[in-house]
């Protein structure tokens, strides 16, 4: 499940052209 979740932050950054640095945080990862 964790993945889906991943997924679905990933799709929506896609989606809205959203911050990415944002997205990284709401998952926990570091932004490559």
């Amino acid at each position: 499940m964790k993945y889906d979740k991943q997924y679905q932050v990933i799709k929506d950054l896609v989606d809205h052209h959203g911050n990415k640095k944002r997205a990284a945080l709401k998952l926990g990862i570091s932004v490559r």
